[in-house]
């Protein structure tokens, strides 16, 4: 079963899952002890895409502030999973 590290780092951490390895190419600050996949299957890497939608006739003004505060959050290390 595959699931994100956002979803899964309280059940890993509680030990009510068991984790075997992490997706990325590289092992995850939150986990440095759990390997990379890539790490046993060489070139082994998968990486999710997420998309924020809104209405059809959503003022533009929205969007444009929500991407920029999206931008500025990501950048803070304390909100940034990498």
């Amino acid at each position: 079963m595959f699931i994100s590290l956002v979803r899964g780092a309280e059940q890993v951490r509680s030990e009510k899952l068991r984790a075997y390895g992490v997706t990325s190419e590289k092992r995850q600050l939150l986990f440095p002890d759990l390997p990379a996949i890539g790490e046993t299957v060489p070139g082994f890497e998968s990486v999710a895409w997420f998309g924020v939608f809104g209405p059809a006739k959503l003022p533009m003004r929205l969007p444009k502030n929500s991407t920029l505060s999206l931008s500025l959050r990501l950048q803070n290390r304390n909100c940034a999973i990498n």
